[in-house]
């Protein structure tokens, strides 16, 4: 498995662990893209109702956010939880 392929894994599980919070009727979608002459792994996740995201991953320390509410842009994977946190009420810890 790829850095950028384990990465992905992480996050769409952290984001199906939190699924009370993000609750798109299509659920936790991943995927892999060509973009130009690059390829790149993506989330595709929502909040019923109210936001539709998608993740873009390049690279472990490249992660571009796409969304209903705006764009953003992280260094890193916890960039990415601490903003979820904040912005979309996730919680931190599940218990």
């Amino acid at each position: 498995m790829s850095p950028r392929e384990a990465l992905q894994e992480r996050i769409a599980d952290w984001l199906q662990v939190r699924s009370r919070t993000f609750t798109a009727p299509y659920g936790i979608l991943t995927g892999l893209h060509t973009i130009g002459k690059a390829k790149v792994r993506t989330i595709t996740f929502g909040i019923a109702r109210t936001l539709d995201a998608e993740l873009l991953i390049w690279g472990e320390k490249r992660l571009d956010l796409r969304t209903s509410r705006g764009n953003e842009r992280f260094r890193s994977e916890r960039e990415f939880y601490d903003y979820a946190v904040r912005f979309y009420g996730a919680p931190a810890e599940v218990a």
